[in-house]
């Protein structure tokens, strides 16, 4: 398929698919680092907070314009504006985990009284909801397996490895 390459347009296939396998493994990286302060947020300072307000997103999979649409599935985002105090300073966040966050407010409207979780070194980052999440984790990881996955099977295609024979090792002996 890929046998005829000249050298301009090999060399383009190769600065390509290194661009995908860095894009593939920034994605990875993108993954882990979430996972890492996800993880280091559990330590973070506990301090009571107020929700401000609390917002919904309802969205649809599948769309009410598909055949389909009775059978479509929804989910809901949700998000809360909140406020709380650290070391004498005001402060409003308006995130609420280092995760996806589908399904984590059940609970919270308007009003409550919450626990805030803050980031000792920055302040102005706080989470309503502490640790990491394995979820985004996944997909991440999986997201990112897909352009370098792609740039692997190229490369291998069009750039076989030499294999060599024992008949050829006598050869150059």
């Amino acid at each position: 398929m890929y046998k005829n390459l000249d050298p301009v347009d090999a060399a383009k296939l190769l600065k390509t698919l290194r661009a995908l396998e860095v894009a593939g493994k920034l994605i990875w990286f993108c993954g882990f680092g979430l996972f890492a302060i996800g993880f280091y947020s559990v330590f973070w300072s506990k301090v009571p907070g107020d929700v401000l307000e609390r917002g919904i997103l309802h969205t649809s999979a599948g769309g009410y314009t598909t055949p389909h649409a009775a059978r479509a599935k929804a989910i809901t985002f949700q998000s809360a504006h909140y406020a709380y105090s650290y070391d004498g300073q005001d402060y409003t966040s308006r995130l609420t985990c280092l995760c996806i966050p589908i399904g984590i407010l059940k609970d919270v409207s308007s009003g409550d009284k919450v626990s805030v979780y803050v980031a000792d070194v920055l302040p102005s980052v706080s989470v309503l909801h502490p640790g990491p999440d394995y979820v985004a984790l996944i997909l991440l990881l999986i997201i990112g397996t897909a352009p370098w996955g792609f740039a692997q099977l190229v490369r291998q295609q069009a750039f076989p490895k030499l294999e060599v024979t024992p008949n050829d090792q006598e050869t150059f002996s």
